[in-house]
Formats: C-alpha cells, sequence, structure tokens
C-alpha cells in the first residue's frame, strides 16, 4: 500500500505504467539524472548504464523514499517506495507522474 511500480501486474492498484522515451539509453539516463538531482528533496544515490537509484526525503517528517529506474529500449521502468508506514497516501505515484510529466 506504500509504494508504486510498473513491474506490477496492471490489474493491481500499484500498478503504474512505464515512461517512454525514444532516446538512447545513456541520454535517458543522463537526462533523468539531470531531472532528479535538480530537486531539492532527492538525491541520486547510484547511477549506471541501465538503472539509477534515489532517495526522496519528505520536507515535513523527513521520511525517505527508495525510488527506482530501469531503462530499457523505449521504456523506464520505475518504482517509489515509502520505507515506513503503511500507506503513502498516494504521495509515490505523483511523485512518480510528475517526474513523467517533466521528463
Amino acid at each position: 500500500p506504500n509504494c508504486v511500480s510498473s513491474f506490477a501486474d496492471k490489474n493491481d492498484p500499484h500498478y503504474i505504467a512505464p515512461l517512454t522515451s525514444k532516446l538512447d539509453i545513456e541520454d535517458k539516463v543522463n537526462r533523468m539524472h539531470q531531472l532528479l538531482s535538480a530537486k531539492s528533496n532527492i538525491e541520486v544515490i547510484h547511477s549506471e548504464t541501465h538503472y539509477l537509484r534515489a532517495e526522496a526525503t519528505s520536507s515535513f517528517w523527513g521520511f525517505v523514499d527508495d525510488i527506482e529506474f530501469i531503462f530499457t529500449g523505449e521504456q523506464i521502468h520505475m518504482r517509489s517506495a515509502s520505507r515506513l508506514g503503511y500507506s503513502d497516501l498516494g504521495v509515490n505515484r505523483q511523485r512518480l507522474e510528475t517526474i513523467r510529466s517533466e521528463f
């Protein structure tokens, strides 16, 4: 109840559609890295050829959420999950949809 993932079954309420882009993988990773690094509450923790992991920290309580991206072909699979709590009140889905629109 506290995460969304493009790897979840499409009928699962935790499913979120992957991002699509025709950029080559290196350009997609670089673009995502720049987009996330520009946000004051997100820190990129690990980045490699087909994978990027970041942490988002909430401004009020300081809770940390894990964000992951896997870059394949024309898709960018994504996952955002809260480390604590039972429900995220839609924050993870909203975060990834904002990243989708900004990408």
